[in-house]
């Protein structure tokens, strides 16, 4: 390949020889003549037992190249790191080989490259099904065309276990990433090792978030479960131990290489397949208690956990997040049961307990890990772009508002800013223009229409909220209490036109 070459894609695969087949042709034929000057493709068959090869071999020319290994890696994991330094391109794109690339994707990736535009690319791919069926549009919640972040900040939104998870959304140099430090994450936990290497590598590199899709990015919940409860069975490990105990030996593999501080594994929020949110700390130890639980209730001999690891996974979470404590507690006297038997008329206790605290730890971490306080009653955010500030009115919307890598501003109701100081003044500048702090409810300028509807809202509901708007009272009203609402909504009418 020509030295100047500036994209391998890598094609990791076993067994897939078809599928494969299909990809190559399609790469091909949109790359054209780039196949071989600016592109590579490279499949790196991993000892496939299937017509791979056979299939493979009459499309192979300069650019087009299957490398079969000596021998056969028992993950998809090692194949991508041992496949690293057969790749020439200045970038290096691991394909999923059931994923189905874009052509204009493909063009806004070069276009990217050839600017030089950051170190690592993230693209918002759409994701499909196993049959093709279309399940989203996007994984990742942006508003911007692309977002230029570092990379350790961006765990708050790319996660850990989903999208990151996906190599086939990345594209990156491969000058920054080796394959010792990739095996140094794999000796840890195998699974996801390839996630933590990336944060590792990228921590303080330019990474620009693309929202356009790369590819159709093929996920199965249900297949994915059942290869993880297979690999736990065939290494003797707990089902729960990859998300559990072995997440924690990743994140402190990141803490220690200085990817992420503490303070960051504590604000890495992780994506679910159903675009929902969660903690991954807390979904971290509801995966530990899920084990302890198997190994102390259920006496299964693959969940058991040496007592050191028990220790060493509590005191870093610990240093991650402090109000972890009481969680950590608990797990720590279930521990103590699967020591002393007779303590098992405990376990229901326990169980009670627990799910209790995780609840409400699951509802609330999100907001508690981004709160940055108050000003003027707006409620101020950290997000990936800055801070984003919500109105007392707005905040019944702050889950779908804050969902937002890049919250978009709507003045009064939002304001968005990349200084927090600035933001502040801004909110500032405009109560004082407005004579009122955080006002959007249309009887603001007039105090006494507010305090009629708060005195009727208070006699129809029994409700003693004073940001409750005349339409969510309406909404909420009985069929004779909205005939009273239209009434006085007329005086209000009446009363802000005077006013």
């Amino acid at each position: 390949m020509s030295p100047d070459t500036l994209l391998t894609i890598c094609i990791p695969s076993y067994n897939r020889g078809p599928r494969v087949y299909s990809l190559v042709l399609f790469l091909a034929g949109i790359l054209g003549d780039r196949l071989g000057t600016d592109v590579e493709i490279l499949v790196a068959n991993n000892c496939s037992t299937d017509d791979t090869e056979a299939l493979l071999a009459p499309l192979c020319r300069p650019g087009l190249r299957v490398h079969t290994h000596a021998a056969h890696y028992p993950s998809a994991e090692e194949n991508i790191f041992n496949s690293l330094e057969l790749c020439t391109g200045r970038y290096v794109w691991f394909h999923g080989d059931d994923d189905i690339p874009t052509a204009e994707g493909i063009e806004l990736l070069m276009d990217n490259i050839r600017s030089d535009a950051a170190d690592i690319f993230c693209f918002n791919s759409a994701m499909i099904n196993s049959w093709g069926e279309a399940v989203n549009s996007g994984i990742l919640p942006i508003n911007r065309p692309y977002l230029d972040v570092d990379a350790a900040a961006s765990a708050q939104v790319l996660g850990f276990t989903f999208y990151m998870a996906g190599i086939t959304n990345l594209v990156f140099r491969r000058d920054i990433v080796d394959k010792e430090t990739a095996y140094r994450a794999y000796r840890l936990q195998p699974i996801y090792s390839h996630v933590a290497w990336v944060y590792v590598s990228f921590r303080g590199k330019r990474m620009r978030i693309v929202n356009y899709p790369l590819v159709h990015y093929r996920m199965s919940v249900h297949e994915t479960v059942d290869h993880f409860r297979n690999y736990a069975k065939k290494h003797n490990i707990s089902d729960h131990m990859i998300w559990g105990f072995g997440m924690v030996r990743l994140l402190a593999f990141m803490v220690d290489e200085g990817a992420l501080t503490p303070a960051e594994v504590g604000r890495i929020v992780d994506l679910r397949p159903d675009g929902s949110r969660v903690s991954l700390v807390v979904a971290t130890m509801q995966r530990m208690y899920e084990q302890l639980m198997a190994s102390v209730a259920r006496a299964e001999e693959r969940s058991k956990v040496p007592y050191e690891e028990f220790v060493r996974a509590r005191d870093f979470l610990y240093r991650v997040d402090p109000m972890s404590f009481d969680l950590l507690r608990v797990l720590e006297e279930l521990y103590r049961i699967g020591e002393h038997p007779k303590s098992r008329a405990r376990i229901a206790e326990i169980r009670e307990s627990f799910c209790r605290m995780l609840h409400a730890q699951d509802r609330e971490v999100l907001y508690r890990l981004f709160f940055a306080g108050q000003a003027y009653g707006y409620h101020i955010y950290r997000c990936l772009t800055g801070y984003v500030a919500i109105s007392p009115q707005r905040l019944r919307e702050r889950e779908e508002i804050l969902r937002w890598a890049d919250p978009l501003e709507s003045v009064p109701y939002a304001f968005c800013d990349a200084d927090r100081n600035v933001l502040i003044a801004r909110i500032e500048a405009y109560v004082k223009a407005r004579g009122n702090a955080a006002e959007s409810d249309p009887t603001d300028r007039n105090p006494e229409a507010a305090h009629l509807l708060h005195s009727i809202s208070s006699t129809l509901h029994g409700i003693n909220h004073t940001t409750h708007s005349a339409v969510e009272i309406y909404r909420q009203s009985s069929a004779a209490s909205r005939v009273l609402w239209k009434v006085f909504a007329r005086i209000v009418r009446k009363l802000r036109r005077l006013g």
